[in-house]
């Protein structure tokens, strides 16, 4: 009897176990969602920032609980699946992503070649403030469609021709607006009574008058009264809180409400931002300052950019840089990194708040504003040599980027390739202007590695140097100097090397590229002698930012004069090797020859007021 007794009770005790793994099997089941990927930047208090990865279905939103990894080689606005387990909280925690097979091939979307020396120049054919690469005439829409050119790293096969921004102001819940709309349109555009800096003028400085934003494809609508509650077949949105899904129902409410109400047609705006009441998203709980998709939120049927969403906290309605920045994200711009701060590279918008400034390198790739002087790799760079450049300021010339892809390096070609990005800056005086010293009259050097102009990766600021410094990187084996510079551009020496320590002492070659070719080298004078473990001592404190000088006219590409021809004589002994001390204080350097004349934006036909003051 008790051995039945004893049976059955084991029986009882694994049928309740398979009961139980049953549940949590059912409650943590594999489930597959597909829908076109929406990428959002939530700017934070402290220099930090949130992105976001959703998956949109008409109107629904599913939060992806997902690694950056993951998504690496995904663009905002394709159509993708994702497959993992939903979390307690409805988000699908994902153990896959990727592109759906309804998403166009990266061979139908595009077609281009390049050279190994130059960039493609980029014919006048225009798609929605577009601009698109000759030679590819089968492109219908936007490379945001496709698997995006990854197969065609560093190709540019577009430009950012045109700003269409529709400024949404309005009022939630009763709090009245932060501001009027004829007062928000002398801070955006370039008009009579506009502020002395303005958006239009900062897009026309930074594009090099190739990028335009103004009062004839722009507008400004409000104030658009949003009720406390809403909830119909399309938008469902509560003001009492602040959840991702409430955001994006304030701004497709106020869309609506500018078409159905006002009877004006939007659909021309491919970037909507929606500014908010003073306190608003304070009051709200929202844990964010600002708010933007990473390029498109809306696209058509065949993947074409319609719209983007951004929205705009009221303490920062008259804050230049914040709009620049937000448009950014619109246009696939993530952030400017130094270090391990994600928004610590003061030389871009993209990085901190809140002066103005222009982009940096990668950026201005992104965005087609500049075409690299010069394509270097395994092919067009030599080892063993410096070869010179004559890299012009970045805001005097369209081509001022010297593009290097290492595809030297052991298993470049394995991994995520990536490129350094060189380029040259100075301040203009006036929207490229708070740029602190670490950056002014030097060779910046930053890393990117998103492949195409519609990747969303963070750009990374490497390094900078200034005239008669070296950057010296044997992870890369590149050495980068700055041979002179002024206020036009800088001469800029790039050698690859083959050896960390030079010890091929009869080939002919710098292979270390310190300087110093075979027996004068010191490496082959004393071989048993090590160099320091790091290839240069740690530079001395810069001097503190000189003043900019005045910018007389000059051509757009000038000449520099060349470096020497050969090295001078080497000191008995390179054992240490210390650091040159810079002279303290010193003037900006002479110019090399004079800049090109300043871009003329269209003079406003009154006197300015005085600027608005700056948010809290």
């Amino acid at each position: 009897m008790s051995w039945r007794i004893r049976h059955l009770a084991l029986l009882l005790a694994f049928w309740c176990c398979g009961q139980g793994l049953w549940v949590k099997a059912q409650s943590e089941s594999e489930e597959t969602r597909s829908g076109m990927l929406v990428v959002r930047i939530a700017t934070l208090e402290g220099d930090q920032d949130s992105t976001l990865y959703f998956i949109k279905t008409g109107r629904t939103y599913l939060q992806l609980e997902v690694s950056d990894s993951l998504v690496a080689s995904l663009n905002p606005g394709m159509q993708v699946t994702a497959r993992g387990t939903m979390t307690k909280e409805g988000y699908l925690k994902a153990v896959e992503v990727y592109a759906s097979p309804s998403t166009p091939a990266a061979s139908t979307v595009a077609s281009a070649t390049t050279s190994a020396t130059a960039s493609p120049r980029l014919a006048a054919r225009s798609v929605d403030g577009v601009q698109y690469a000759g030679g590819v005439a089968a492109l219908p829409q936007d490379p945001s469609s496709a698997a995006a050119l990854s197969n065609l790293p560093w190709v540019q096969t577009r430009k950012v021709t045109e700003m269409r921004v529709l400024v949404m102001i309005a009022s939630i819940c009763g709090m009245p607006p932060v501001v009027q709309p004829t007062d928000l349109e002398k801070i955006l555009f370039n008009m009579a009574g506009s502020y002395a800096k303005n958006l239009q003028n900062y897009y026309y400085e930074c594009s090099r008058g190739q990028t335009y934003l103004n009062a004839s494809n722009s507008r400004v609508v409000g104030p658009i009264p949003i009720p406390c509650k809403y909830s119909d077949e399309n938008v469902t949105f509560t003001t009492e809180d602040c959840t991702y899904s409430d955001a994006d129902g304030w701004n497709q409410y106020a869309q609506n409400y500018i078409q159905n109400i006002m009877g004006i047609d939007i659909s021309s705006y491919r970037h909507r931002v929606l500014v908010m009441p003073r306190f608003y998203t304070y009051e709200a709980g929202c844990p964010w300052l600002g708010l933007g998709t990473l390029g498109p939120d809306t696209v058509g049927p065949d993947g074409r950019y319609l719209s983007s969403s951004v929205w705009i906290s009221g303490e920062y309605w008259n804050n230049l840089m914040t709009y620049m920045h937000e448009l950014g994200h619109t246009n696939y711009l993530h952030h400017a990194t130094r270090g391990n701060c994600e928004y610590c590279d003061y030389s871009c918008v993209m990085g901190g708040c809140c002066d103005t400034r222009c982009f940096n390198a990668p950026h201005n790739w992104q965005l087609g504003w500049s075409n690299p002087l010069v394509v270097l790799n395994a092919t067009t760079l030599g080892s063993g040599w410096f070869f010179f450049y004559q890299l012009p300021a970045q805001h005097t010339s369209n081509e001022n980027t010297l593009l290097i892809t290492p595809d030297w390096v052991q298993g470049y070609n394995f991994g995520r390739p990536y490129a350094l990005f060189v380029s040259y800056r100075i301040d203009s005086g006036k929207y490229d202007d708070d740029i602190p010293g670490d950056y002014l009259f030097q060779t910046n050097i930053h890393m990117w590695d998103g492949l195409s102009q519609t990747s969303t990766r963070l750009t990374r600021w490497w390094g900078s140097i200034y005239t008669g410094e070296e950057w010296r990187n044997t992870t890369n084996m590149l050495v980068i100097k700055q041979v002179e510079g002024g206020t036009a551009g800088a001469t800029i020496g790039i050698c690859r090397m083959n050896q960390v320590y030079e010890t091929s002492c009869g080939d002919g070659q710098d292979n270390d590229c310190d300087g110093w070719v075979d027996a004068m080298d010191p490496d082959c004078q004393d071989p048993t002698t090590a160099k320091a473990a790091e290839m240069s001592p740690p530079r001395s404190p810069r001097p503190p930012r000189p003043p900019s000088p005045p910018m007389p006219n000059t051509p757009d590409r000038p000449p520099f004069s060349p470096p020497p021809s050969s090295p001078p004589s080497p000191p008995a002994s390179k054992r240490p090797r210390p650091p040159s001390p810079r002279p303290p204080n010193p003037p900006p350097p002479p110019p090399l020859s004079p800049p090109p004349p300043p871009l003329s934006p269209p003079p406003p036909t009154e006197s300015p007021p005085p600027p608005p003051p700056t948010p809290p």
